[in-house]
């Protein structure tokens, strides 16, 4: 163990030298693995990119990226740095440099490999493994072991089996002892037709402390609701939880029965967000969002289910109301704008409007008024020598042309329908006076 140490100091030792690089190092990482052990680490995970990022992985110092051969020991797939399997000399410093579309990060991972002996070792060091993982398990409480199995798609997991390596009692009060010790769980790999074997082994502590008096988790967010989206906007929802620290519960959304990122592993339209949570004394608050890249009409009506444990909440999409005060507003608008319309027609043709309304609507009667005739027509005549044809043209011919015969007017003319002695009475006889 004494070179495993000596190397670990070294790999903390190693970033302090990367600092001459240009991107910016946001996190330092401390990985351990055992020889012949299958290990992946995910560079981009929590780190959140715009999707657009392009991530490559470097060992040590080297400019060189690792390969990108899926046949290789070890090589990138993705943001995934895989060793199938590690080697006792793979231990040191790898880095992952992420080139955002507005700035470049890294990420440097310091990997500890040590040999793992099955035999010989004692009951207290059984108990602190290099990659092991710890977990507390509650009395009284229906609680489950996490096997921490986390690898790139392309590595297919199946049959896995749990062991009991180590087994330890703590006395109870007033009751039988409470079982703790070190568990293992083991699955088979497979990637690219080879077959791998990978462990983990989870430190197992049992309390009677219960915590948060809620133990069943509850879901503050959704509450079965439906949301209002616009078609083709970017939509993020959040599922808030409230559950006891140190569980095991599984939080995760889901559409049906499959999991959101699984149902959209094509479009990736529709995605689940990172886990985020706030620990108080004796609970801690959970959240983990859903993010809809372009909602579509496909979403609407359809439940988007936040699962936490035994309890689940979902929420549905539904496109916006319509909008009643631009309906109001445009209607006025229509009405105004028609009424300064019609304003404008009918002063700009008021005559021409009249006239087609009297050639259109006349009435072959006459009105009961003592009225013989619509208008008296009174024009300047000239002496008979310079007698002017054109003024003659306009009220013998043109008036009764248009006035008469196409609107049905009944006009005396002076000069065509007076009698000697009857100017004044034609007058009195007439409705309206032209000059």
């Amino acid at each position: 163990m004494g070179a495993a140490s000596l190397l670990l100091c070294l790999s903390v030792a190693l970033p302090l030298l990367l600092g001459a690089d240009e991107c910016q190092v946001i996190r330092v990482l401390t990985e351990a693995s055992s020889t012949k052990q299958p290990f992946a680490f995910n560079c981009t995970s929590p780190l959140l990119t715009s999707g657009k990022a392009r991530v490559t992985w470097y060992r040590r110092l080297s400019k060189v990226p690792v390969s990108t051969d899926s046949q290789a020991r070890i090589h990138q797939e993705q943001s995934w740095l895989v060793f199938l399997p590690v080697a006792w000399g793979d231990s040191g410093t790898y880095r992952c440099i992420v080139n955002d579309t507005d700035m470049c990060r890294q990420v440097h991972v310091n990997l500890t490999v040590f040999e793992k002996y099955e035999c010989g070792m004692s009951r207290n060091s059984q108990m602190n493994f290099p990659d092991g993982h710890e977990q507390i398990l509650h009395v009284g409480k229906n609680d489950s072991l996490t096997c921490h199995l986390n690898f790139p798609k392309s590595c297919v997991l199946d049959s896995v089996k749990w062991y009991k390596l180590v087994r330890q009692f703590t006395a109870g009060k007033g009751r039988a002892p409470l079982e703790r010790g070190s568990y293992a769980c083991e699955a088979s790999l497979t990637h690219a037709g080879r077959q791998f074997t990978v462990s983990r082994r989870i430190a197992v502590n049992v309390t009677e402390n219960v915590g948060y008096e809620g133990r069943i988790p509850k879901i503050t967010y959704p509450i079965n609701n439906t949301i209002e989206a616009q078609l083709g906007s970017t939509l993020t929802v959040n599922c808030t939880i409230t559950d006891s620290r140190d569980n095991t519960n599984l939080r995760c959304w889901r559409v049906g029965s499959t999991w959101v990122d699984v149902y959209y592993q094509e479009s990736k339209r529709v995605q689940e967000g990172n886990e985020t949570h706030v620990a108080f004394k004796e609970h801690a608050v959970y959240t983990v969002g859903i993010t809809f890249l372009e909602v579509k009409m496909e979403d609407y009506g359809h439940p988007f289910t936040c699962h936490a444990g035994v309890s689940a909440a979902y929420f549905m999409l539904k496109p916006p109301a319509p909008d009643g005060r631009a309906y109001l507003i445009g209607g006025l608008l229509a009405i105004t704008g028609a009424a300064a319309l019609v304003l404008c027609v009918s002063s700009r043709f008021r005559i021409d409007i009249v006239l087609w309304y009297r050639s259109a609507f006349h009435s072959a009667g006459t009105i009961a008024d003592g009225k013989l005739y619509d208008a008296y027509v009174l024009y300047p005549k000239p002496p008979r020598d310079c007698r002017s044809s054109d003024v003659d043209t306009l009220v013998l011919r043109a008036l009764p042309e248009v006035l008469e015969r196409q609107c049905g007017y009944k006009l005396f003319i002076f000069g065509r329908d007076e009698f000697p002695g009857q100017e004044s009475q034609h007058i009195k006889q007439s409705w309206r006076d032209d000059v």
